[in-house]
């Protein structure tokens, strides 16, 4: 229910009583006392912009020639506006595509892109227009974006000039009017349209009439290099309608371009006419004094009617599809706007003959029309005689073969009409020709070619997941098309819908309507299946109890009003919403217990569909303001203390709102706030909601209020369909509405006019409470139960002052310090010192009557606080302030303290060729300490400094004398040199080992422990030892303390086993680093069983001897074998003769002549056929060793050499 008060009533009457004193017509002409009536015709619509959008045209002849008219206000008033709507075009561009594929498929329409170039009023500001905006030149009557007309704008570009002919006169440039045409040679500003030929303009009318595009509706053109399109979208009408709208566009060109057909050179096309009369005259968008008109007319077709040619389609006055040609036969007899939807006519305006051929209006469209068999088409078609009083004589031949034409019926006169549907029944292409003859012979032939693919059509059906073709609004649904049946299957699919919300045969339909779905097969059969889904309206749920205002930690309970046309099944509450705080305590359904802050509640129905209302909960009542007290600094008596801006109503505040929509947005519709002041100037605000459901306006400067103003709010609709979806509760100078119920309002049942006038509710009223002072009442105020009050203080002191006040007990609480400067004395010496380390603890004594001042200390030292200790762990020179702090001033001292430490001098090594440097006490380098230094006992004079940098290897000696040691303080030091090492005593015998293994030498999942011989460590104390894995060792344990054997532990398996590893040895002075290699070998003592035991002998002849120590390495493999034979008193090396070194295989061949025994005769007997041998004994002895046996094993063969 809307609330009002008896003003705002009176109010609303009286604007309705003016608005209604009748419609004014192009001839009104009322007189009016210049620009002093210009201020009170404003102050009749009760706002500035109510205005705009309303005034008549004599009206605005009188404001506009007023100085004082505000033209910045107005100009970015109606681009304000005009951009409110941005939704409703975008929104209304998906349904005009839809319309454009479902009925325009060979059409003429071209929707614009960002190549159009659209029509706006001048600009304001800084700020100019975009890239893509033209500004409207010229002005009449209503003023911009409704009587207007643009600059003159080049036919063509220079990159191809050409000029557009118009009955025998050729033009380089054209004009935009905002009455629906395109004129030549000169602007049009004329809302009063008259018939072809008598019109005195050169001209192109797509829709003449009177054009309003305030609101929705855009004019865009754009050229190319052989054409101009001027398109008009979604315009209006006069004055400010946009409940009916109407689309159209104009095409002109020339006749070689190729651009329109048979040499054409103009085209008007529309695409869905819905109004055809303005308010001047008539109403509703219909029935007037001056019909529309459409067509092509030049000036110098009047007054002589046959001084030349013209074309005219009709003279439109209803909102239906009659259709009584393009002049009737009378007054009464006029067109029906809707006749136009989907049409277009093409016009040769390049031809001079006075006699026109007849026009088509049939949009027949594509070149080729294709049906498949069984399919039908309807061939309806009329002729226009162009010239007034000529009739249209019409032949058309019937067919003669299988297909058909049902319903066959051709009328000729003023307009010829052909009727008849063809029907598909046989494969082939049919052609049907019309011929039309006016009544001074002008002949018009229309060929319509059809060809019939041999293809019966398959089926198209619609199903959707739950088998309904309903929706709720806001929601969508899930659409499949398939095929059945008929020779082919669908293979292409296309929806008459934007290519976002489908894809292939599956369509998301987010809106209700008819729409269409189409099918090609592969011999190119097209199917169309029509189709409608329902949805239902949106609607706004009543919630009682918003209004409540509730304390902190308290709730209010909310309802949902039933509603008598839906049975709510569901209730869901939210709260915080969009970030505005609050708590739903609990909930039964219908109702709702919640806390201060911003909810949205959804209601849902018996269908699933939703209604959603947001609203809010306001916080406590009482205003109280956040203060900051200074201080008071003296001595009694004292200071007074006063509170004020406490009040639970202000004398100053703001008018606040809170729009809701179960839209997106306000659709376009707005309130216009006027704050009206006491010296009668005004402050006006725009308010409406852009999107969303919900917005809260609030702390805005134009609507400020104070204590004597008044407000106007008149809400102005866009469209009174969607007022039911809208509403706003108002705040009047409170931001709840405990203290005043009265300030506040719902207005849920919105309609054009004004909905409140009355004065703002800034009346002062004291915030009521109790004050105490630290938690207890004092007699110390002038007013103890009331915010605005006086405090006088008894003492020197910080006081805690709390106001609770009595609405909702909330507690605030100020702090007041009552005091004297203070003052601040440290203990001791202002010079002292801390010695090796010892704290240095100060004092400090302060005075602060009032307990309020904070104490700072220097760091690490702890804040308020009146004694720290301080430590230093190096050579510091410091000055410590402390400050002192309270409300009424501040003070410091301070203290200087040296903190000294006995000289400590580390024994150290020196790189040859390098330095060290001697820094007995750490922190003192920037300081001109001076000590005294000696070197091997000898005082040394050229030191000048704390800290000495050596080369030499030596006894050095410090002694500091100072405020910590006035006798002095020594220590000394030994630098020596940093010896290479030895590295042969990191791998002995050239290996490292482990050699406890046992048999065969490796124990699986034990480790081996490798480690660098002990005396490498007790000379090399001072270097460690890196190995392959990253391992580090050392002498040392970590603690500084010998550490001698350290280890390289790896597993027993390891693959290092029976490789040469390398690793790194360097000091820890970073003098050397060294790399020494070695074999890593893991194992046990080797063992053998040598073979043969026997005696044997190696022949001088060749044959061959085996020796087999039977070696067991016990290890990796590692082959150091030793084969050496001695006999005859020389010696033989067979070592490197054998493949197997552990298995010696010898013959004679393989051992010198001299080793065997001389050959020697025998007695009696020819000796070189007696020859003999004499044998020789000797040893052959084998041996091996492992690093796990260095002296190895060995064993002795007895052999004889013979």
């Amino acid at each position: 229910m809307t609330t009002h008060s008896p003003l705002s009533r009176l109010f609303g009457l009286c604007a309705l009583v003016f608005t209604m004193a009748g419609p004014a017509t192009a001839q009104d002409t009322p007189v009016f006392d210049a620009p002093a009536e210009a201020k009170s015709i404003l102050d009749s619509y009760g706002s500035f912009e109510k205005a705009v959008l309303s005034m008549t045209r004599p009206e605005w002849e009188v404001v506009r020639a007023w100085e004082g008219f505000d033209n910045e206000r107005y100009l970015q008033f109606l681009h304000d506006y005009h951009d409110s709507f941005e939704g409703e075009r975008a929104a209304r561009k998906e349904v005009r595509l839809q319309k454009v594929l479902e009925n325009d498929a060979c059409g003429c329409w071209v929707e614009p892109d960002e190549t159009y170039t659209t029509m706006v009023p001048p600009a304001t500001g800084i700020g100019g227009l975009e890239p893509d905006e033209m500004a409207w030149a010229n002005q009449g009557g209503a003023g911009w974006n409704v009587d207007c007309s643009s600059e003159p704008i080049p036919v063509s570009p220079n990159t191809n000039p050409w000029q557009f002919e118009l009955y025998g006169a050729t033009y380089s440039y054209f004009y935009v009017n905002s009455k629906g045409q395109i004129s030549f040679g000169g602007d049009v500003i004329d809302w009063t349209p008259t018939g072809f030929p008598a019109a005195e303009y050169n001209q192109i009318a797509g829709y003449w009439q009177d054009t309003d595009i305030r609101s929705v509706g855009e004019i865009k053109w754009k050229r190319t290099n052989d054409a101009v399109y001027v398109n008009f979208i979604d315009v209006g009408y006069y004055n400010n309608q946009g409940d009916l709208k109407n689309s159209f566009q104009i095409i002109i060109t020339y006749p070689e371009s190729g651009v329109l057909p048979e040499g054409n050179n103009a085209q008007v096309c529309y695409l869905d006419m819905n109004w055809a009369h303005g308010d001047v005259g008539g109403s509703g968008g219909c029935c007037g004094t001056d019909p529309g008109v459409t067509g092509a007319d030049g000036e110098s077709t009047n007054p002589d009617v046959t001084a030349s040619p013209h074309v005219q389609f009709g003279r439109f006055n209803l909102l239906d599809d009659t259709y009584n040609g393009p002049y009737g036969t009378g007054e009464t007899e006029v067109d029906g706007i809707n006749w136009l939807d989907y049409k277009f006519f093409n016009i040769n305006t390049a031809e001079t003959n006075n006699n026109l051929n007849p026009v088509p209006t049939a949009n027949l469209g594509c070149d080729t029309i294709t049906l498949c068999l069984g399919q039908e088409f309807s061939l309806d078609v009329e002729f226009l005689g162009p010239e007034p009083t000529q009739t249209v004589t019409l032949e058309v031949d019937d067919l003669t073969g299988e297909n058909e034409i049902q319903g066959f019926e051709v009328t000729s006169g003023s307009t010829a009409t052909f009727t008849g549907t063809f029907v598909a029944n046989a494969a082939g292409i049919e052609t049907v020709t019309m011929v039309a003859e006016d009544s001074e012979g002008a002949l018009t032939t229309l060929d319509i070619v059809i060809e019939v693919l041999n293809v019966t059509p398959p089926t198209i059906s619609t199903t959707t997941p739950g088998g309904e073709f309903g929706i709720c609004a806001g929601s969508e649904l899930e659409v499949t098309a398939n095929s059945s049946g008929g020779d082919e299957p669908v293979l292409d699919w296309g929806w008459n819908l934007n290519e976002q919300y489908w894809t292939a045969n599956e369509a998301t339909i987010p809106f209700g309507g008819t729409f269409v779905v189409t099918g090609t097969t592969a011999s190119g059969c097209v199917v169309k299946h029509p189709f409608e889904v329902f949805q239902t309206p949106y609607y706004l749920p009543e919630v009682e109890g918003t209004l409540q205002a509730v304390c902190p930690g308290e709730s209010a309970v909310v309802t949902v009003v039933p509603d008598e046309d839906e049975n709510f099944v569901d209730y869901i509450w939210v709260a915080d919403w969009n970030g505005g705080g609050g708590e739903v305590v609990s909930d039964n359904g219908i109702s709702a217990e919640v806390t201060a802050g911003v909810y949205q509640v959804t209601v849902v129905d018996e269908g699933g569909c939703e209604g959603k209302r947001t609203f809010v909960i306001s916080g406590t009542s009482s205003t109280i303001p956040d203060l900051t007290i200074d201080p008071i600094c003296g001595e009694a008596p004292f200071d007074t203390v006063t509170f004020s801006g406490g009040y639970s109503s202000p004398a100053e505040g703001y008018l606040q709102l809170q729009l809701f929509s179960s839209l997106s947005g306000w659709q376009g519709s707005f309130l216009s706030i006027d704050i009206i002041h006491p010296d009668s100037t005004v402050t006006n605000s725009i308010v409406t909601l852009s999107s969303g459901g919900f917005q809260n306006i609030q702390d805005q400067p134009d609507l400020a209020l104070a204590y004597g103003d008044s407000i106007s709010i008149t809400y102005v609709s866009d469209n009174p369909d969607n007022d039911q979806y809208f509403a706003f509760d108002m705040f009047n100078c409170v931001q709840n509405c405990i203290s005043n119920p009265d300030a506040c309002n719902s207005f849920t049942e919105l309609s054009t006019g004004v909905l409140f006038y009355g004065p703002a509710l800034c009346n002062v009223e004291p915030a009521l409470g109790t004050w105490t002072v630290d938690g207890e009442p004092s007699d110390g105020f002038s007013v103890t139960d009331e915010f605005n009050t006086t405090w006088v203080p008894e003492a020197h002191g910080l006081y805690d002052l709390c106001f609770e006040d009595a609405d909702c007990g909330v507690t605030t609480c100020y702090e007041v310090e009552v005091n004297l400067p203070p003052t601040i004395e440290l203990s001791g010496d202002s010079i002292a010192f801390a010695c090796d380390g010892d704290g240095y603890d100060i004092q400090a004594t302060v005075f602060d009557p009032g307990d309020a001042a904070t104490i700072n200390w220097p760091f690490p030292g702890n804040d308020n606080v009146l004694e720290n200790e301080y430590s230093w762990t190096q050579y510091t020179e410091t000055t410590l302030v402390v400050n002192v702090q309270n409300g009424c001033g501040s003070a410091s001292d301070q203290v200087e303290i040296t903190a000294s430490f006995e000289p400590v001098l580390d024994n150290a090594f020196l790189c040859a060729g390098g330095t060290v440097e001697l820094d007995p006490v750490a922190g003192d380098q920037n300081t001109d300490l001076v000590y005294e230094w000696t070197y091997n006992g000898n005082e040394v004079d050229d030191v000048n400094d704390n800290e000495w940098e050596v080369s030499e290897t030596g006894s050095y000696c410090v002694t500091i004398t100072d405020g910590c040691f006035p006798d002095g303080e020594s220590d000394c030091a030994f630098i020596d040199f940093v010896a290479e090492p030895d590295l042969e005593l990191i791998f002995p015998g050239n290996a490292i080992t482990d050699c406890d293994g046992g048999l065969p030498g490796i124990e699986v999942g034990e480790l081996a422990d490798l480690g660098v011989d002990n005396g490498f460590w007790a000379s090399n104390a001072e270097y460690v030892v890196t190995w392959p894995d990253g391992t580090v060792t050392t002498a040392d344990n970590g603690d500084g303390t010998p550490f001698l054997g350290a280890t390289w532990d790896v597993p027993e398996d390891t693959l290092f086993n029976g490789q040469q590893i390398c690793v790194t040895v360097e000091d820890i002075y970073d003098c050397y680093s060294l790399e020494t290699c070695g074999l890593v070998f893991i194992g046990d003592d080797p063992v053998n069983d040598p073979q043969p035991t026997t005696i044997e002998t190696i022949c001088v002849e060749s044959e061959l001897v085996i020796f087999d120590l039977n070696a067991n390495i016990n290890g990796p493999d590692y082959f150091n074998f030793s084969w050496v034979l001695e006999a005859n008193g020389m010696e033989l090396d067979l070592s490197n003769q054998q493949s197997n070194p552990g298995v010696l295989v010898v013959s004679g061949d393989d051992i010198p002549a001299e080793f065997f025994p001389p050959s020697q005769p025998t007695p009696g007997v020819d000796p070189s056929n007696d020859p003999f041998y004499t044998g020789i004994y000797g040893t052959l002895t084998g041996s091996f060793s492992t690093p796990c046996l260095p002296g190895g094993l060995a064993h002795e063969y007895d052999v004889i050499l013979s």
